[in-house]
């Protein structure tokens, strides 16, 4: 975090229960992350998207959000959540601001939270917003993304997951499929195997790079020695790329959380 500061951002507008409230992102600025400090439980806070020139970027639920802090050894502490930009894990300082967002002064950013219906009558919501900000850059080169996608899994045994939105310049940072039931992953692409992934030692592998495999989710995690250049995984193919993935019985549906990376310029 060299030549991060801290900065306390504007106020919300919009804060009612049942609503969603938005705040307007300055812009010109690179974010490294964003706290959000609030009365608000993980039920009460449902959804945090991010919107730049209405592309949504970061679409995820508050709960999500404590997934990822959790996954990362990090602590979850009750009235904060992290929207986290760049990759602190990773070793290089260059692939850390990689993965940082950076703003055009002729940005157009909004973030948005989704207030639940069912907040109690007469609490008075708070949310302080806390950005990690590192100097302007002339140029974004890689944008980052959160995001969820789901793949169907009626079978007991091999499911294979087409779906994965895909193209020369997407990047797969992380994908963190929630499910208990998933003892195997194998990575599929025009013809050839390119990984099979184990449960077991997935998670043994995780646990000595310093993370913290989460119970229910099956972490992809090809950054996890904390390296990004030549690790990240391409989306780019010519006839085929999916995820079979092998459950130990049928859940119907599986929903995968994906720490992406777009190539922009």
């Amino acid at each position: 975090m060299q030549n991060c500061i801290e900065r306390k951002l504007s106020a919300f507008s919009g804060v009612v229960k049942g609503g969603k409230a938005t705040l307007k992102l300055p812009t010109g600025a690179t974010y490294e992350q964003i706290i959000l400090k609030t009365n608000l439980s993980v039920e009460e806070l449902e959804r945090v998207e991010i919107t730049l020139n209405d592309d949504k970027i970061y679409n995820v639920t508050s709960g999500h959000l404590v997934m990822l802090e959790g996954f990362q050894g990090n602590k979850p502490e009750e009235g904060y959540f992290v929207i986290p930009f760049s990759d602190f894990s990773n070793i290089e300082r260059g692939s850390v601001q990689a993965t940082a967002l950076v703003t055009m002064m002729n940005d157009h950013i909004t973030l948005d939270v989704t207030l639940s219906s069912k907040i109690a009558d007469g609490k008075a919501i708070q949310i302080d917003t806390f950005a990690t900000i590192s100097p302007s850059v002339a140029v974004r080169q890689l944008l980052p993304r959160l995001y969820t996608q789901t793949m169907t899994a009626t079978a007991s045994g091999d499911n294979d997951f087409h779906g994965l939105l895909s193209s020369p310049n997407r990047f797969i940072r992380r994908m963190h499929f929630k499910s208990d039931k998933i003892d195997k992953i194998e990575i599929k692409r025009d013809g050839r195997e390119e990984g099979e992934y184990h449960r077991d030692i997935v998670d043994f592998q995780l646990v000595r790079a310093g993370k913290n495999p989460q119970s229910v989710y099956f972490h992809f995690d090809p950054l996890k020695y904390g390296f990004m250049r030549d690790f990240v995984l391409p989306t780019q193919h010519n006839s085929e790329f999916y995820f079979r993935v092998n459950t130990t019985e049928v859940v119907q549906s599986i929903e995968i959380l994906i720490e992406g990376l777009e190539k922009v310029a």
